[in-house]
């Protein structure tokens, strides 16, 4: 047994089809912009470290390499770039810009790239974090995200 209400809400439901058929989209003629890329932020940097575990014995070593990239995704020569770390040992880079009082400025070579070491200080089971940020002398610091990378020193 059918009510009125029934009714009128399947002759609602079958009006609302009826327009919704002179109404439809139509995406036929749809066209998909041209795809660019590789898309990313106007600076990209990469860190790495190898090895990531150091003995805490004031002489071992990381090799910490930096690898910057431009908008495009093609390597950036020459930006300059500010590294500091937060553990007892040293950063050692040997194309440094100059120091600054917290830590180094270097620059990243034709390929793109910046390497400096991280020698391990004495102190057991600390993680340390080496930090790395572009950095303009004009200018100072450019606002970009910094980057890290953790070594354990144990």
């Amino acid at each position: 047994m059918r009510t009125s209400s029934g009714r009128r809400a399947g002759a609602v439901l079958a009006m609302l089809m009826a327009l919704s058929g002179l109404t439809g989209c139509d995406d036929d003629d749809a066209v998909a912009p041209p795809l660019a890329g590789p898309s990313g932020l106007a600076l990209a940097i990469e860190m790495g470290a190898a090895p990531v575990f150091l003995n805490a014995d004031g002489r071992s070593t990381s090799t910490i390499t930096v690898t910057v990239r431009g908008p495009d995704g093609a390597p950036l020569a020459g930006q300059p770039l500010f590294v500091q770390h937060d553990g007892d040992g040293l950063l050692i880079a040997g194309a440094a810009i100059g120091g600054l009082q917290t830590g180094i400025s270097l620059a990243a070579d034709g390929s793109g790239v910046a390497q400096l070491v991280y020698r391990a200080g004495t102190e057991r089971d600390r993680l340390v974090t080496i930090r790395c940020e572009p950095y303009s002398p004009n200018v100072g610091f450019t606002g970009e995200m910094p980057r890290t990378v953790v070594i354990h020193q144990r």
